[in-house]
């Protein structure tokens, strides 16, 4: 993800960065996992990869985020997983406004088979 941080110069930009999945839970079993937000049944939301980063005004920077290990274990048992980015900023009076949220889809990596000949 690549970002910046507009501002005067000797400004700087505070970046939280969260990957979050809403599972769904019917009883004690999960059923779904999903980037979106809905009221049914019992739901959770789970942090499944995070970062914070610190920019100089007029700096850019391309960030990374890896998944937790739930994320990767929820990768793992469901081949594709979306989850909801949320960019927060850290403002100077210390409260913090979302600039930026999407969904995003991790796959897992196709096996590759090799043929004998």
């Amino acid at each position: 993800m690549r970002l910046s941080c507009p501002g005067e110069a000797g400004a700087t930009c505070k970046l939280a960065l969260k990957l979050t999945v809403t599972e769904t839970f019917k009883g004690k079993k999960l059923i779904s996992v999903t980037a979106r937000k809905k009221k049914k049944v019992t739901k959770k939301v789970v942090v499944v990869g995070a970062a914070t980063v610190t920019l100089r005004a007029g700096e850019s920077r391309t960030v990374r985020i890896s998944l937790n290990s739930t994320g990767k274990r929820l990768l793992a048992k469901r081949h594709k997983l979306k989850v909801r980015l949320r960019i927060t900023q850290t403002l100077a009076s210390g409260r913090s406004t979302t600039i930026r949220s999407q969904t995003l889809t991790f796959k897992t990596a196709k096996k590759r088979v090799k043929l004998h000949h």
